[in-house]
């Protein structure tokens, strides 16, 4: 093992003291924008710009072993400039009827946790080994939207488009087969990524009499990787290894139910309330692991491919796995009661009434990183390090009171 902290080497560390890692995270981060609004008799809108000024530091209060030159005291200052213009406008067709339209192009700082690689141990930054620079995020977005209003029904139809482009992960875990069959401890970085989001939402109310009111949603996207972003790995064993460009693009993003429907209604009568909605959601994806889609998938040691590579197999082994549909139904009901010039309301909702049991998500376990690994470790019926997934189960409920003057 390393020593953690050089300047004291072998510490016995008591009550309140720190072991391995010591460190901090500074950032100093300037914004400012500019808005400006127009309203005509039937055209009215916005157009605003921004401006931010990013600043991060690590402070490294223990000498690492693994890294004597890079690990205490400060890092260099990542700074960035970023960037936005919006604007948005809506264009009155008539009383009833409306059409309105959002676009932003944004240049952004990325997040301090995907900034620098182990900031637990090291001063190094994001690309830093593999000679590339952190970049600012850019993103375009824009959105376009129908809108229908009257006194018994009232709908919304947009459709939307974003583009994010030069964003960073960093991923730690524990992998078996880098390389050939070398297991270590690592820090997975991901940069460059580009996701897409595209889609169309509809949503309707009508207020069929004056105490009941159905409710309707639906959302249908596609969220996809739209790009093969660079990989690479860093290790107290082994340094830096270069995996190259990971097979990304298409892919589904695990960023929820890609498609999602509801429909519901609400009953408001002598300060009683209730609401029951149902919901069914689709098309929700395992998020995948990248090093798995580089060219360490199918190389041995030695360097060359497998002599058992099968393609056909190894295609079966890393197709995206898709969750099964589910459909949750909620309630709320609530009674409010009028006390001279204050209100008392309690509140009871209830989520997931049927207790219905579904995956909300997961991640593809990366520790088997090349396909004699992963294609042994299901052969032999282990799955030990198989996909993990997260449950949705049981039903919650919570029973709000609340007093107003």
């Amino acid at each position: 093992g390393y020593q953690y902290d050089l300047e004291n080497p072998n510490n016995i560390v008591g009550e309140g003291g720190t072991i391995r890692y010591n460190y901090q995270l500074n950032a100093i981060v300037s914004e400012a924008s500019l808005v400006a609004r127009f309203n005509y008799p039937k055209f009215s809108g916005y157009l605003a710009s921004g401006f931010s000024s990013t600043a991060y530091q690590r402070d490294g209060k223990y000498l690492h072993e693994a890294y004597p030159t890079s690990s205490l005291g400060k890092s260099k200052k990542l700074s960035f400039r970023g960037g936005s213009l919006k604007a948005g406008a809506t264009y009155t067709i008539s009383g009833k009827h409306f059409a309105q339209a959002n676009i932003a192009l944004i240049n952004r700082a990325p997040n301090l946790r995907n900034s620098f690689s182990n900031p637990r141990e090291t001063n190094a930054f994001i690309g830093e080994q593999a000679g590339r620079t952190v970049t600012e995020e850019r993103i375009v977005a824009a959105d376009l939207s129908y809108i229908f209003r009257s006194p018994v029904l009232s709908t919304r139809l947009t459709a939307f488009y974003t583009l994010t482009q030069d964003t960073n992960e960093v991923s730690f875990f524990f992998a078996e087969g880098i390389g050939g069959d070398t297991a270590s401890f690592v820090q997975e970085i991901m940069q460059g990524i580009d996701k897409q989001h595209q889609g169309i939402e509809f949503g309707i109310e009508s207020k069929i009499l004056p105490s009941f009111t159905l409710k309707g949603a639906a959302a249908i996207g596609l969220y996809t990787y739209a790009n093969n972003p660079h990989v690479y790995l860093t290790s107290d064993d082994f340094g830096y290894l270069d995996f190259g460009q990971a097979k990304m693009k298409h892919l589904k993003l695990s960023s929820g139910s890609q498609e999602a429907y509801s429909v519901g209604f609400e009953f408001r009568e002598n300060f009683w309330w209730f609401g029951l909605t149902t919901n069914y959601f689709d098309h929700t994806y395992l998020d995948v692991s990248p090093i798995n889609r580089t060219q360490n998938f199918l190389l041995d040691r030695d360097g060359l491919p497998f002599t058992d590579y099968d393609p056909e197999q190894a295609r079966i082994l890393l197709q995206q796995e898709q969750f099964d549909p589910y459909s949750v139904v909620n309630m709320v009901l609530g009674k409010s009661w009028r006390l001279g010039n204050k209100f008392l309301g309690v509140f009871l909702s209830v989520n997931n009434l049927l207790g219905t049991t579904y995956k909300t998500g997961g991640f593809e376990q990366s520790r088997n990183a090349n396909y004699r690994e992963l294609l042994e470790d299901i052969q032999a019926e282990k799955r030990r390090f198989g996909p993990k997934y997260w449950y949705g189960r049981g039903t919650t409920y919570f029973l709000n009171m609340n007093l107003r003057f």
